[in-house]
């Protein structure tokens, strides 16, 4: 986990692949600091007041803005995505290749095709359906959010 460029030319080029189509396979950004009880392949946002990564859920600002990650593990030391390529456990039932996934508003840690909807909902792009039978996913969270009124 350590090491850097100290002679020649550093390649700007990452080269991300589809995952396989086995559950928690993944590559790409991954990050090893805060606590918090973790389940794999759940969605995650780090709480910056006290540093531990919580279950997102598009219900409360607490819980939709900020960094998010997908748990690799049951532990910190597992490793959190960032960005990155990914194999969901589960597949959003309706979602096809090509589709906008977002935080789900009723299953904490969940992410889904259908944009949350009510009041007091947040909407935020987290990735892209790749394959929607395998539940391959290219995870790249957008920074915005919007809150329905």
């Amino acid at each position: 986990r350590s090491g850097g460029v100290t002679t020649g030319t550093w390649n700007a080029n990452t080269q991300l692949d589809k995952t396989s189509s086995t559950n928690n396979d993944y590559q790409g950004e991954i990050v090893y600091f805060g606590s918090g009880t973790l389940a794999q392949g759940k969605l995650y946002i780090y709480t910056a007041t006290d540093g531990v990564w919580a279950a997102a859920k598009a219900d409360d600002v607490e819980t939709s803005a900020g960094l998010l990650a997908i748990a690799l593990g049951t532990t910190v030391s597992a490793g959190l995505l960032t960005r990155g390529m990914y194999t969901n456990s589960y597949t959003t039932t309706g979602s096809s290749n090509g589709s906008i996934l977002y935080i789900d508003s009723v299953n904490a840690g969940s992410m889904t095709h259908e944009p949350p909807s009510g009041t007091g909902k947040f909407v935020r792009i987290v990735a892209t359906q790749l394959d929607s039978s395998n539940g391959q996913i290219f995870f790249h969270p957008d920074n915005t959010f919007i809150e329905l009124s």
